[in-house]
């Protein structure tokens, strides 16, 4: 029998240090830290999204008879919720550690606008033609200068009610939570307390109309539907960078947190439970394949392929294309080329032009918690 005493290391100074301050929890890295120190792969994560908006969008205009109710909501309502949540958390952040209300809103506005511009101007010049003939050039020009200032005025040319970018009516909402964070941080309320209020009410909200059983009856696109939804999941990505020194980096709680999501999706309606798992999940996988190339690319054209993905699959459809596999073949890199050639052309620039003009940092005191 071996009576050989084995040795008990002492967890070093900066493993304690790193526990004391919140940066590790239990030896496990807080969401924080990991995004303080760790590649990320955000713009890899988003682009995946738009990409799943995509396809979801591509079984909407052709034959969506055959989805289940988890499989639609997984497709039609995931994708979104989580732009939202990572919005949620890197305007938080943002925030926190540049507050200065007049910097931030140029920002959110030179990241918006000159792409959106751009689109709208290209879907009246080059798209609109195609998908209505008959339309006048009075009529695309309503249509691009009516929805040039963030909300969707214009669903298309016509009357009818036919949307020639479906993907637009997203923007206005995230606009308004841009407003409401700049509303609480400027009146120094931007804290764990007051955001997880607001995400309470929000799910109350949801709660009320889940209970009632007009959830699924109301299109996602109206106030009643939109405010809490959307808003939910933006307070829930702002509130885990609030609280980022003691949220951990856990493949452990990503099982978990899967299995809740993908359970919750039997319900009438997920975000009653999974919508915390869907914001942690989206953090917790671009810091997972942070370390991979692959994934992360040097340009973000999740924005440009969510823009410009709808309109094409319209002209696809108009010529014949009557499946959602195919059309999403055909959609999928003429989206992403389009996304290309808008970062280059205006979205870049914009940015670049932001952070030429933007006031210099004040240098912070040492161990200042952002």
């Amino acid at each position: 029998m071996d009576h050989s005493i084995e040795m008990i290391v002492p967890p070093s100074l900066v493993q304690v240090r790193a526990i004391a301050n919140g940066s590790m929890l239990f030896g496990v890295q807080s969401m924080g830290e990991a995004f303080e120190r760790r590649p990320n792969a955000l713009n890899g994560l988003r682009l995946g999204l738009a990409l799943v908006v995509l396809l979801w969008h591509s079984i909407l205009l052709t034959d969506r008879s055959w989805l289940s109710w988890p499989l639609h909501q997984l497709l039609e309502e995931v994708p979104v919720d989580a732009f939202f949540a990572v919005s949620g958390f890197l305007l938080a952040r943002s925030w926190t550690k540049r507050p200065r209300a007049l910097e931030f809103a140029l920002a959110r506005a030179s990241r918006l606008l000159p792409g959106l511009w751009l689109c709208l101007a290209l879907t009246a010049a080059v798209i609109a033609p195609v998908v209505a003939p008959e339309s006048t050039l009075r009529d695309r020009a309503t249509y691009a200068l009516g929805n040039a200032g963030v909300y969707m005025s214009h669903r298309g040319l016509a009357e009818d009610g036919q949307y020639l970018n479906l993907s637009l009516w997203s923007l206005w909402w995230e606009c308004c939570c841009y407003a409401s964070m700049l509303v609480l941080g400027s009146r120094r309320a931007l804290t764990a307390a007051t955001v997880a209020a607001i995400a309470c009410v929000l799910w109350s909200w949801l709660l009320v109309l889940t209970v009632a059983g007009v959830w699924s009856a109301i299109p996602g696109t109206l106030w009643v539907s939109a405010v809490p939804r959307l808003g939910l999941m933006f307070a829930l990505g702002a509130l885990i960078w609030l609280v980022r020194a003691r949220v951990p980096v856990s493949g452990n709680l990503a099982a978990v947190a899967s299995v809740v999501l993908f359970s919750s999706l039997l319900m009438p309606n997920y975000h009653l439970l999974g919508a915390p798992s869907v914001a942690y999940l989206c953090l917790w996988a671009s810091l997972a394949v942070g370390a991979r190339r692959w994934a992360r690319p040097n340009v973000d054209l999740s924005y440009g392929t969510y823009l410009y993905g709808f309109p094409l699959q319209v002209v696809l459809v108009r010529h014949g294309v009557d499946h959602w596999v195919p059309l999403t073949l055909a959609a999928a890199p003429l989206a992403t080329a389009m996304a290309w050639i808008s970062w280059k052309a205006c979205e870049a620039p914009a940015l670049r032009w932001m952070q030429e003009h933007r006031r210099p940092r004040r240098r912070e005191p040492s161990g200042l918690s952002t």
